[in-house]
């Protein structure tokens, strides 16, 4: 969730010159897959068109490519029908205009979100050398007020309804373990895989809910204060629990929560050849956290610089 500006202009429309029978859910598409390399599109969406055969044709994800062939997520791909050829287009951003966006990834495996719902336009176009303002706020859980100011111009937007994420012990490969020792409760998933449910995206900081623990000790909501790498039961997330040692391991209780997410600056060039030459100077960089957010937010303590 942030702030974006995004000139890329994606992969254009890629030439494809054959298509095999689907096999294991997938299609196999032969051509000239430009910028490809050795599965950079994967998690990738591409608008596929052209094609006599109507099942060959539609929007399916990238699973594998090189820079002669696309696999995509077509589970009723054909070599039949004429023409044998046609197109797949991937997403293009071009961005001509700042834009507010707040997307969720559930599929960690991917690192390309290819979600550009959450997106407001927030019509005020970058001027070079002019000096912008970028602030969100989040005053209520699941709501996000972000607002942009330079040059004299001023955009706001609320994202409400933001969804809590629902992660499930004994869920695919998740091995979720509740522990209490030395007044400290702890999260662990020592499996780690590659989706939400498997690999919750818990911070220190993060409010999560517990709930269908065997103990019912572990059946309350509690803030993550601290993140275990590298102990007993690493990965793990801490939270205040005062009593004797507990264990249950791989668990069946329910984690509800909101991701825990860490503040950060993205800058690069896109896939355009011109211009190659660009820069951007940061002058602050703000972060202040409310543990209350929950319930009712506490006062500013000006002692606390970032934890309030």
């Amino acid at each position: 969730m942030g702030l974006r500006y995004d000139t890329d202009p994606g992969t254009g429309a890629l030439t494809l010159s054959s298509v095999a029978n689907a096999s294991g859910g997938n299609t196999v598409y032969q051509g000239t897959i430009t910028n490809g390399g050795t599965n950079n599109f994967v998690g990738t969406k591409f608008l596929v068109a052209g094609f006599g055969n109507a099942n060959n044709n539609g929007t399916f994800e990238c699973v594998a490519n090189t820079t002669s062939a696309i696999t995509l997520a077509n589970p009723n791909g054909s070599n039949s029908g004429s023409p044998t050829t046609g197109t797949a287009t991937g997403p293009a951003l071009s961005d001509s205009t700042f834009k507010f966006e707040v997307a969720q990834n559930h599929n960690l495996s991917n690192n390309r979100i290819n979600n550009n719902t959450g997106v407001i336009d927030t019509t005020i176009t970058p001027v070079a050398e002019v000096q912008y303002r970028f602030d969100m706020t989040c005053t209520a859980s699941g709501t996000i007020v972000m607002t942009l100011s330079g040059g004299g111009l001023t955009a706001t937007h609320t994202f409400t309804g933001i969804a809590q994420i629902t992660s499930i012990g004994q869920t695919g490969a998740m091995n979720l373990g509740l522990h209490r020792t030395n007044g400290y409760g702890e999260i662990s998933v020592p499996t780690q895989a590659t989706s939400i449910n498997n690999n919750p995206p818990l911070a220190a900081g993060t409010k999560v809910t517990i709930s269908g623990a065997s103990n019912s000790t572990f059946n309350s909501t509690f803030p993550i204060v601290h993140e275990d790498i590298g102990g007993t039961n690493s990965p793990g997330y801490l939270f205040v629990l005062v009593g004797t040692t507990l264990d249950e391991a791989n668990s069946a209780a329910t984690l509800t929560y909101h991701p825990g997410v860490i503040p950060y600056l993205g800058f690069g060039n896109d896939t355009q050849a011109s211009p190659s030459d660009c820069s951007i100077a940061i002058d602050y960089f703000g972060l202040s956290w409310n543990t209350g957010i929950q319930t009712t937010p506490n006062a500013i303590d000006a002692t606390q610089g970032r934890y309030i």
